[in-house]
């Protein structure tokens, strides 16, 4: 097809719009018949036209007009400028690598769902001196478990305000050196790498990173176990936490463990702070506690209530009135036919009686009704 493009192009708007088949083309046939008449009638004008606009598109060539794009839910949403960053979910191994930097002969692997139990079993048998767990929370650090190996203590910390290496400005680069751990005096400026300037004698200090702060949570004697353990110091939040500027430890009485309640519990138990699971919690024996089993053996209580006394008792009524019932009236079938038969299965010989068509008119026959025979 060749031409003027303002007369294809019109033509080509007016394939697109050229009326197809309706429902009345088809009320010659039955009912049951037009549904299907009619789909099959609009796919095939519906090819035709597609085919008849792609031979008008190729004469048309580059001044064809644009293919339009359906309407789906995809194409007709509004446009959102939320920007998801490429490492949003390495968070936590990030925070173990750089944490790796500061604590020299360090080793990171992956948990992978095996219980902690497990894990300081297995960090024991292998001669490690120190287990750190990294729990994290929607992708993002959020606690440290510290455990001693191998008899302990357990520490758990919660993280807050956690800046990486890189979100640090003009943070510096660590090095093999053994870092120092400051445990008094925090106000010191020990640990921290010095950089001299070449035109002076002035120093200035430059931060390696990473940059988090640590709370402790609770403090636990022996290594993780949170069904036996022996807690040696619990935060308690609204007793201890009365003034920002105190700080309160507790020892002794007042750090006598987590509030846990003492007993069974239904369904699986997890520790919010912890997000692990080692089993149900049924006492301390060390504080006195008597574990509670794990069955309790006791009376069923079938039959214990009024409803159920009442569907019992008439039901034994039912059964008493049908065995007293057939006792009085068949008892031979109950008992036997050996043992009490019907008179029917005898003959008048065993019976003893002369036959119904005896002579005797005396004893059988046709009497009046004053003998009290009359038939």
């Amino acid at each position: 097809t060749s031409g003027d493009p303002t007369e294809l192009v019109k033509k080509y708007e007016d394939v697109k719009k050229a009326p197809t088949v309706t429902k009345d083309d088809f009320k010659h046939l039955p009912k049951t018949e037009r549904g299907t008449a009619l789909r099959r009638a609009l796919r095939k004008d519906k090819r035709a036209r597609q085919a008849e606009r792609e031979k008008l598109r190729e004469a048309l060539g580059d001044a064809a007009p644009a293919k339009e794009v359906p309407k789906t839910i995809e194409s007709t949403r509004e446009y959102d400028v939320t920007m998801v960053q490429d490492d949003d979910e390495e968070t936590t191994w990030k925070f173990c690598f750089e944490l790796q930097k500061c604590i020299p002969n360090a080793e990171i692997f992956s948990r992978k769902g095996v219980p902690l139990k497990k894990v300081v079993k297995q960090s024991i048998s292998r001669s490690y001196t120190d287990l750190i767990v990294v729990h994290e929370d929607q992708k993002k650090p959020n606690g440290i478990i510290f455990c001693h190996l191998p008899e302990g203590p357990t520490a758990y910390f919660k993280i807050n305000s956690l800046r990486f290496t890189k979100d640090i400005p003009r943070a510096g680069e660590s090095s093999s050196h053994y870092p120092e751990i400051i445990l008094n005096n925090f106000n010191t400026r020990l640990g921290h790498t010095y950089e001299f300037k070449k035109e002076g004698e002035k120093a200035a200090l430059k931060e390696l990173g990473p940059r988090f702060t640590l709370r402790l949570k609770w403090l636990q004697k022996g290594t993780f176990d949170t069904k036996w353990g022996e807690f040696e110091w619990v935060l308690k939040r609204h007793e201890m936490e009365t003034s920002r500027r105190r700080q309160r430890f507790a020892w002794g009485e007042d750090a006598l463990g987590p509030h846990v309640p003492v007993g069974g519990k239904m369904g699986n138990q997890e520790n919010p702070e912890l997000h692990t699971w080692d089993g149900e919690y049924r006492g301390t024996p060390s504080k006195g506690d008597k574990l509670i089993p794990d069955f309790f053996y006791r009376t069923p209580t079938m039959g214990t209530t009024y409803i159920d006394r009442c569907v019992t008792y008439f039901i034994s009524a039912l059964l008493c009135g049908w065995v007293t019932y057939h006792m009085y009236y068949h008892s031979g079938h109950l008992f036997g036919h050996f043992y009490m038969p019907y008179l029917y299965e005898f003959s008048d010989e065993e019976l003893g009686i002369p036959p119904d068509d005896a002579p005797d008119p005396e004893y059988w026959g046709n009497h009046g009704k004053k003998y009290g025979t009359y038939r």
